[in-house]
């Protein structure tokens, strides 16, 4: 019971009345909670670990991040999610303070046993995601002030956490509409977007985000 109680507190397993423990499920909304908990432990350690990030710490966190654009490019959402954590890890895996390593790695655990992948749900946001870490490189690279750094490491996950949440907006919209099925369009993809489009549904919500 106290091995139950306490993978129920690191939200690795939930218990349901009448049924017992299981493993916990995607649930959209305690993802979203978590990588807002996890923008503000991974702002401070970033920031703190940006000046011992020599050229040579730098560059292989570069390696991931363009191994990253590789699986992108594959459509490989599970190696894609592997690769995102082995990049911020990089950013501060010789952090010094080892209560915030732990809350780290706890925060990262609870993550991966409630979700595939984020970027599966939001698709648009993997481009964008790699787009930042460069941006996020250059700051350390360019020795900028702990405060900038933190700010951007932060906003970077937010951001993730906002688009999963406007996701899920739109999917119960489509559910509250009597909707059925939920399509999402690459950006590449604008003839299927206006086939879809066309069709004679009885009752649909279309979000055109073909931008993303």
């Amino acid at each position: 019971r106290e091995a139950v109680r306490r993978l129920q507190s690191d939200g690795l397993v939930e218990v349901v009345r009448n049924i017992g423990a299981r493993v916990a499920v995607f649930d959209s909304v305690q993802v979203e909670h978590t990588l807002n908990v996890l923008a503000r432990l991974e702002g401070y350690a970033t920031a703190i670990c940006a000046p011992h990030m020599d050229a040579a710490k730098i560059q292989e966190s570069r390696e991931i991040n363009e191994r990253m654009k590789e699986a992108l490019e594959e459509f490989d959402p599970t190696s894609f999610t592997a690769l995102n954590r082995e990049f911020h890890f990089s950013l501060y895996r010789h952090c010094p303070d080892e209560h915030l390593n732990a809350l780290l790695e706890s925060e990262w655990a609870r993550l991966d046993h409630m979700r595939r992948s984020s970027f599966t749900y939001v698709p648009g946001r993997a481009r964008k995601s790699v787009e930042e870490h460069d941006r996020l490189l250059g700051l350390i690279e360019n020795d900028a002030e702990a405060g900038v750094i933190e700010q951007a490491a932060r906003n970077h996950k937010i951001a993730t956490a906002d688009a999963l949440h406007t996701q899920a907006e739109h999917t119960r919209q489509i559910v509250a509409a009597g909707g059925h099925f939920l399509f999402i369009v690459k950006a590449n993809q604008p003839t299927l977007h206006r086939r879809l489009k066309a069709l004679p549904w009885r009752e649909a919500i279309l979000n055109d985000r073909t931008d993303e």
